[in-house]
């Protein structure tokens, strides 16, 4: 009767350390995958954007601006020195090409036309020639729009939305598709 109460109790103490390494990993996943939310933004991560953007009396700022991570492909937040103009401060033209400039030294080839600030909205349009159009799988292009509209988004506190276009016209990938002036991101 013990052996039997033995290989009961041997069972229960097995199920019992199988649920523990399961519950850790559990656990573990759940902590990576909040990190991704962190980069999103309205988040806390604009609150802190705010307390180091810090103005040069030589009209340099520092801002956070989005890259894409080149081995997962997200958008990871980086520390930009930009010329933020005395007259004009900083401009959604000025975040864009501190984000253009991130994903060319990763060697990407974005096309953009033109960024233009309507009011609250930020425009962008891209070269239906280039990235993020053409040339590029879908977890690429989704990053480099989530990271030029969180740019934008995080560091214009005019900017209320961002939309994109390709030539002027509506945008329309491979991968997406946007009524013209649909807008891809807004604060909440």
């Amino acid at each position: 009767m013990r052996a039997f109460e033995n290989k009961i109790k041997y069972k229960i103490f097995k199920i019992g350390m199988l649920l523990l390494v399961l519950g850790m990993i559990v656990i573990a996943c759940g902590i990576r995958d909040n990190s991704s939310y962190a980069v999103q933004p309205g988040n806390n991560a604009t609150e802190n954007n705010e307390q180091e953007k810090t103005d040069y009396k030589d009209g340099n700022a520092k801002i956070q601006v989005y890259t894409m991570d080149p081995d997962s492909l997200e958008a990871e937040e980086i520390t930009v020195k930009v010329n933020a103009d005395s007259t004009k401060g900083l401009t959604a033209q000025t975040i864009v090409d501190a984000v253009m400039d991130l994903f060319e030294a990763q060697g990407a080839n974005i096309g953009i036309n033109q960024v233009e600030q309507n009011e609250n909205t930020v425009i962008v349009d891209f070269n239906g020639e280039k990235a993020p159009v053409v040339n590029v799988g879908s977890a690429e292009e989704t990053a480099i729009l989530n990271c030029i509209s969180m740019s934008l988004l995080d560091n214009l506190d005019d900017c209320q939305q961002v939309v994109f276009h390709v030539d002027g016209d509506c945008y329309e990938s491979g991968h997406y598709a946007f009524e013209l002036n649909e807008a891809y991101k807004w604060k909440n």
